[in-house]
């Protein structure tokens, strides 16, 4: 290989251009995390029923903001359609708001998946990932309670393969008892198979070209 046909390749792979992994969706799946680290019940903690959450599972590694309610569904006569309470929602049982709705899911730390049961009757969500401000992954999709998994109405949303630490849940539709929808067993990942953010590629790759450059230099001034 040619020094100058090299210098095109080790540029192109320094600029992102070689192949990236990229953020694997999951969407209405049987499953979550084929591994995940840990997982939230929200029975870790017992709250009042419609209590607003923000830093209350705080010591398990997530926050909440933009309208998540614990509720331990205290007026049940029959298991929930995951199997067991409680789970968290957007509505306090109260709420009969319309317009957008959008809440997020904040990380103590960075991970490379996140996963959860989610629930809700035909309305149109969309799950984007952030790491810091930076947006790493996003779906849209209809949320079909009666069509995912049989007849439980739960499926399995997230991401996996990218590195993020924070997951926001919008939609257009209104709120309330209605169209809200329901959250459970939250799953999150590890950062023991991150996937390289662009930047750190791009610096990694810069260096790895600056060091080959000069060598291939000092070789050609040696001859």
């Amino acid at each position: 290989m040619s020094f100058r046909t090299f210098y095109v390749a080790m540029t192109s792979c320094a600029l992102g251009l070689c192949g990236t992994a990229s953020a694997a969706s999951i969407i209405s799946s049987t499953t979550g995390l084929s591994s995940p680290a840990s997982t939230i019940t929200f029975s870790e903690i017992v709250l009042p029923n419609n209590t607003s959450l923000t830093n209350q599972y705080a010591s398990l590694g997530v926050t909440f903001s933009g309208g998540f309610y614990y509720n331990g569904c205290p007026t049940c006569t029959v298991p929930p359609p995951n199997g067991v309470a409680p789970w968290i929602d957007d509505f306090s049982g109260t709420d009969t708001s319309t317009g957008s709705q959008l809440a997020t899911i904040a990380l103590n730390t960075p991970t490379n998946g996140i996963a959860f049961n989610f629930a809700s009757e035909l309305i149109p969500y969309t799950f984007t990932a952030f790491l810091g401000a930076t947006q790493v992954g996003q779906f849209s999709v209809t949320v079909n309670t009666t069509a995912v998994n049989g007849s439980s109405g739960w499926g399995w949303y997230g991401f996996s393969g990218v590195t993020l630490d924070s997951i926001r849940i919008s939609t257009t539709v209104g709120g309330g008892p209605t169209n809200g929808y329901e959250l459970d067993n939250l799953e999150l990942g590890s950062l023991g198979s991150s996937v390289p953010e662009p930047s750190t590629m791009l610096l990694s790759g810069s260096v790895l070209l600056l060091l080959v450059t000069r060598r291939l230099r000092n070789r050609a001034v040696r001859r």
